[in-house]
């Protein structure tokens, strides 16, 4: 008995974020004076999501990987001395303190 053989087409997944315009935007942003979080999220990236690229950049560049991520990173790096280093820091915000009574 013969069974008619499936070929299944591979489908292309989504296109990464950091080597499309998205990157661009978020570069944009930061140069026109935006921390990293308004930027990102401008851009429709969550700040959990950039705060990962970055990491994954550096665990990348440390690695000697030349991935999207480490390009990504570099990118900021470079922009970071003309657009003051605060805006592109990767650490939580504190959060307010709220006062009792």
């Amino acid at each position: 008995m013969n069974f008619p053989t499936v070929t299944r087409q591979r489908r292309e997944g989504r296109p990464s974020l950091v080597a499309t315009e998205v990157a661009n935007k978020i570069i944009e942003a930061l140069r026109k004076g935006s921390y990293i979080r308004p930027a990102g999220e401008a851009a429709g990236v969550s700040h959990e999501a950039l705060r990962n690229w970055i990491l994954k950049g550096e665990a990348d560049a440390t690695a000697g990987v030349d991935s999207e991520y480490a390009q990504f990173r570099d990118r900021l790096t470079r922009e970071s001395g003309r657009i003051g280093k605060g805006q592109v820091e990767t650490r939580e915000e504190p959060s307010p303190r709220v006062g009792r009574g």
